[in-house]
């Protein structure tokens, strides 16, 4: 998904979370250590890992609209979110992005969000998502906009989610333009 076509901006920028980082509690184990016990692993069913992945797809958006290009440590909130194909995109995006002395204005927002598979064997999610890029903008160092003046924005996404220590227990894998349009129908 690019709402920003053309000229000096990457092929994709998909930025649509303020992060929840999983802390990880050590401790020393007992001896003998206890037998373990067997845990719930996984998404209970797909309703649940539809909820998991629209709030792992906010949480990747509200990131996205917290980046400031000139402060790349604000970068590390949406690669929390991000993994596989998307984080290797997002990186390259940013990267490109602040190296061209640009900045984001506006959010991003996004609707239509719509689970459209879940495999429990490997906890992957599918979804489709309506993003709305109206209020946002990529400016030059003269205050001028670089994006084109008729660039969509409203743009449909399909999604692709996988299984990462977050707090919703996904990250977005891939983020890919939807050539339909479907979940930004009126």
């Amino acid at each position: 998904m690019n709402p920003y076509r053309g000229g000096m901006v990457p092929r994709r920028i998909a930025l649509p979370l303020a992060v929840l980082l999983v802390a990880g509690l050590a401790g020393c184990a007992p001896t003998p250590a206890p037998k373990p016990t067997p845990t719930a692993t996984g998404f209970a069913s797909e309703d649940e890992a539809f909820a998991a992945a629209e709030e792992t797809y906010r949480a990747y958006n509200n990131a996205s609209n917290q980046v400031v290009l000139d402060d790349p440590e604000t970068f590390e909130e949406v690669y929390a979110w991000a993994t596989g194909e998307e984080a290797a995109n997002v990186r390259e995006d940013l990267t490109a992005l602040a190296s061209q002395g640009l900045t984001l204005t506006g959010q991003m927002d996004f609707d239509g969000f719509r689970g459209t598979d879940f495999d429990p064997k490997t906890q992957t999610v599918s979804a489709v998502v309506c993003v709305d890029a109206s209020a946002s903008d990529l400016i030059d160092a003269d205050g001028k906009s670089v994006l084109p003046a008729d660039r969509e924005t409203l743009v449909s996404s399909d999604l692709q989610f996988a299984p990462k220590e977050t707090s919703t227990a996904l990250a977005v894998m891939k983020i890919e333009r939807n050539s339909e349009n479907g979940a930004c129908a009126q």
